[in-house]
């Protein structure tokens, strides 16, 4: 029986750092993020931004958040101050590590975060 989907993640936009380099890695965080509710961002966006678009008429229409929330790092990059980590901290976002992700979806519940 397959594990059953959560929200969890509903509310979180991620976005991936230097410290998750391989293309495994990627998509397994990626499937993880996706299973719980999240979503994830190849770029750390600032913003809420309203998209319109029409499914089958002119009055549907949807609204895609797209601000990041979350930024997964190690210490070495935050550390080294990249840009990506620069970036999170000026528009606000959590900077997690691997495990913190890993974790929180573990225990079904989001562990604590600091910005």
């Amino acid at each position: 029986m397959a594990a059953k989907p959560t929200l969890l993640l509903a509310d979180v936009v991620v976005s991936l750092g230097a410290s998750v380099s391989s293309f495994t890695e990627k998509t397994a965080l990626k499937k993880l993020i996706d299973a719980n509710g999240g979503r994830v961002s190849y770029m750390i966006n600032s913003e809420v931004r309203t998209v319109l678009f029409s499914l089958t008429s002119w009055r549907d229409t949807h609204v895609c958040q797209n601000q990041t929330t979350h930024f997964i790092s190690d210490e070495e990059e935050v550390q080294a101050k990249s840009l990506k980590v620069r970036t999170a901290i000026r528009y606000g976002c959590f900077i997690i590590s691997k495990d913190w992700l890993v974790k929180s979806c573990e225990c079904g519940k989001r562990q604590f975060e600091l910005r």
